[in-house]
């Protein structure tokens, strides 16, 4: 029977968290950590850290997704992408897809 050598799997998949508290006043602080696969997190990790001014309550997991989305594809996606109309969720009219423009 054949023996392979042993070797180390190395990944490039990363896992990302995505924070937002939202003040009474409106002022909505984000804040976007990554990291490898099989690291720890720590404060060090956040890539991403600012406040936006939101009209209105962010008052379920959607509203503060959808948020992020629109915020995150001014900050960090390429410019090169566009939204197209997913029908998700019929409260949210906006709630889209980021595909690549052709």
């Amino acid at each position: 029977m054949a023996t392979h050598p042993k070797t180390s799997a190395r990944s490039l998949y990363r896992q990302v968290r995505l924070t937002a508290t939202q003040e009474d006043s409106g002022r909505t602080s984000y804040s976007v950590y990554a990291k490898g696969l099989g690291q720890q997190w720590n404060e060090r990790q956040c890539i991403l850290r600012s406040s936006v001014q939101v009209p209105g309550r962010l008052d379920t997991t959607e509203d503060v997704i959808w948020m992020l989305l629109r915020v995150l594809e001014d900050e960090v996606l390429p410019h090169h992408t566009h939204w197209v109309h997913c029908g998700l969720d019929s409260h949210h009219e906006g709630i889209c897809l980021r595909t690549e423009s052709s």
